[in-house]
């Protein structure tokens, strides 16, 4: 399939809805782009997608930071795809997200973590147009987070879960609400959500879903965005046995990111994306599987400095 036609045609279209009544050859071609369109609007909450992306973030021990916390170094690595699929007959679709994800954690003081924590997640979408304004995404997300050839097994699988309504007040502003469900090691986690998507004027936008982030994009020109951001990752992943027991521990990482980004557009849609910050609350914790207790070690550690560099193949919706 060729993007670059496809894309433009899509744009040409005043309002998306009416691609479903075009003539029979059209709808077929546009159909992906079109569940696209809706995947950003519903549920990312952002003026573009992601169709492949591999990104990799390097956090060494520098920053300000307290001399009285642990010392940390962070290297983390994410790729990851987004795969639609429409319903003729509504229009709803199914959007297919997987993702792989690692960390490698570094801390002198702690001799007993894995060379590195990872993860493999296939969240699956369920997306409804409700109306013109309103929209309603149900997804369910299977991972199994752990180390080596440890990941795949029974005792790091963990199940997740959100639903998520969106709510159209113009053409420029979109609401989001809903509530974020995911089976940590450490015991049922739930977060309510709360999102934004507003095109503030031709160059500049606010869009995101809180706790989770929250950007700030300016356009300089077609090939060149920046602006900032804000991250928040919690995960907690299987990391063997305590004292070579049959009692299975796991870490708990909670990171939170503030920085700023460049987006360098290499082609019409192969984005290079840089981006530099600091960590805020930082938190590394070791606990016990079905411990009273929900964790043993939870020393406060360092916030660092961290550099990200991001390669994308992006469509941009707006």
């Amino acid at each position: 399939m060729k993007f670059k036609p496809l894309y433009h045609r899509l744009l040409s279209i005043k309002n998306p809805i009416h691609i479903m009544k075009a003539p029979v050859g059209n709808k077929r071609r546009l159909y992906f782009l079109f569940c696209l369109f809706f995947f950003s609007g519903y549920l990312s909450a952002q003026p573009y997608i992601d169709i492949v992306q591999v990104r990799y973030t390097s956090s060494p021990d520098a920053g300000l930071h307290s001399d009285k916390n642990i010392k940390n170094n962070y290297q983390y690595f994410q790729a990851n795809a987004t795969l639609p699929y429409i319903f003729n007959k509504d229009s709803s679709m199914l959007v297919f997200t997987p993702f792989y994800e690692y960390y490698k954690i570094t801390i002198a003081s702690v001799t007993d973590l894995p060379d590195k924590v990872q993860s493999l997640a296939l969240p699956l979408n369920f997306v409804k147009p409700l109306s013109k304004r309103w929209g309603l995404t149900v997804g369910v997300i299977p991972r199994w987070n752990g180390y080596g050839s440890q990941t795949f097994k029974s005792n790091s699988f963990q199940l997740g879960g959100l639903v998520l309504a969106s709510v159209k007040k113009n053409d420029h502003l979109e609401y989001k609400f809903g509530l974020y469900y995911n089976s940590e090691f450490s015991g049922a986690f739930f977060v309510p959500l709360a999102g934004i998507d507003w095109q503030i004027n031709k160059r500049n936008a606010l869009f995101g879903i809180l706790p989770g982030s929250l950007t700030y994009e300016h356009q300089v020109s077609k090939r060149f965005y920046c602006g900032g951001l804000f991250r928040a990752i919690t995960n907690s992943y299987q990391a063997g046995y305590h004292d070579n027991t049959a009692i299975s521990k796991y870490i708990r990482v909670d990171e939170n990111q503030l920085g700023i980004f460049a987006d360098t557009y290499l082609s019409k849609n192969i984005v290079f994306t840089t981006e530099f910050g600091h960590s805020v609350l930082r938190k590394l914790r070791f606990g016990e599987k079905d411990s009273k207790a929900p964790y043993y070690y939870k020393q406060k550690v360092n916030d660092n400095l961290y550099i990200s560099a991001t390669v994308s193949y992006r469509l941009r919706v707006r």
